[in-house]
């Protein structure tokens, strides 16, 4: 407000339309804007004081009369280009008459146009999830990638982040108040979304996923393993009733690859220190010769191999890992302490050869 140190009483009432001072602005976006209703105080005094010898009003005058105009609109939120505004305006004719002005105009009616129409925006189009470890005990996170100004300070969640697998349904939350968004000019379509998991590296589930290349590796370092064993216990004693047994022998008869367990961490089982995903016992039917057994005595021997991971580079499997856990003389004992004691935790496939 201008302030002018006026003094006196007008003699004559000027005319003034108060609706020529009456503006209405937006925010927000059509369809969901909020009307704003203005007075042009300013504009008004300046007219006033145009009209109205200075001598015949005060300042305080003036103030009191600013202070009776009401503004009210019969409309305010949810606003669409199109619609119309009915703006009442009221005052005070008393102090009005005191300043020697007739104030006119008490109503006004304004066609809402030129709202910006909102932007519908995707919260989750720039999202990567990103995974460590292997399905199905993957850990997944959230990465924003958006260079937008609204998105890129998005904060999201995921509400399973662990022992992802393969498939699994991923739901990320936005943290996004949507009121404040619809306010900023956003149409926000969801909030929550649910990716598949996918291209993980995974722990394989059937024998058949061993490519002949691993296999072939697998089978040599066996080899190798039980040559090793069976030379380091050429002056070992035979002790045929114990499931554990040396292997006295002048020569080597045959080594040959019969059969063997596959074994997959079932479903529900955490992978710890005590677990492992899959494993597989190949298992030699070894025979030797001596001078005690010239007809030839069999020992059958387990090799052990974990951890079969498919990555995008092949099979991952660390071969020189394998060993044998033990050499058997008899199989039912072999079956007992390599198949039956795993049942609990383990489901198990036999491939014969």
């Amino acid at each position: 407000m201008l302030l002018l140190f006026l003094a006196g009483c007008g003699k004559k009432e000027e005319e003034i339309n108060l609706t020529e001072f009456v503006s209405v602005s937006y925010t927000g976006f059509n369809g969901k804007a909020k009307a704003n209703i203005n007075f042009d105080f300013p504009s008004f005094e300046e007219v006033i004081i145009s009209k109205v010898d200075s001598e015949d009003i005060s300042v305080m005058q003036l103030a009191v009369l600013e202070e009776s105009i009401k503004l009210e609109a019969d409309k305010k939120e949810s606003i669409s280009n199109g619609d119309t505004i009915n703006v009442s305006v009221s005052w005070n004719d008393e102090l009005a008459k005191n300043i020697g002005v007739k104030l006119t105009g008490s109503e006004i009616v304004v066609e809402v146009s030129a709202i910006e129409e909102a932007k519908e925006i995707d919260l989750f189009k720039d999202i990567v999830i990103d995974y460590s470890g292997e399905s199905p005990y993957a850990t997944a996170s959230v990465r924003n990638t958006s260079s937008d100004y609204f998105l890129s300070s998005m904060r999201y969640t995921i509400e399973n982040s662990g022992n992802i697998a393969n498939g699994d349904e991923i739901k990320v939350i936005a943290d996004c108040d949507v009121e404040s968004a619809e306010e900023k000019g956003y149409i926000i379509t969801e909030t929550e979304h649910t990716f598949i998991a996918e291209g993980i590296d995974y722990y394989i589930t059937e024998y058949s996923e061993i490519d002949e290349e691993t296999f072939q590796k697998m089978d040599s370092q066996a080899r190798d393993l039980i040559e090793s064993r069976l030379a380091s216990h050429y002056d070992s004693m035979m002790y045929p009733d114990n499931w554990y047994i040396g292997l006295e022998y002048d020569e080597i008869v045959s080594i040959d690859l019969t059969n063997a367990y596959f074994f997959v961490l079932k479903e529900g089982l955490e992978k710890d220190y005590s677990s492992v995903g899959n494993s597989i016992f190949l298992i030699y039917t070894v025979t030797t010769k001596d001078e005690r057994s010239p007809e030839g005595k069999v020992a059958y021997i387990p090799v052990y191999f974990k951890d079969f991971i498919l990555r995008d580079t092949g099979m991952d499997v660390v071969i020189t890992d394998g060993y044998i856990t033990s050499t058997y003389d008899v199989y039912d004992n072999l079956f007992r302490n390599i198949v039956t004691a795993n049942k609990e935790k383990y489901s198990y496939e036999e491939i014969t050869y």
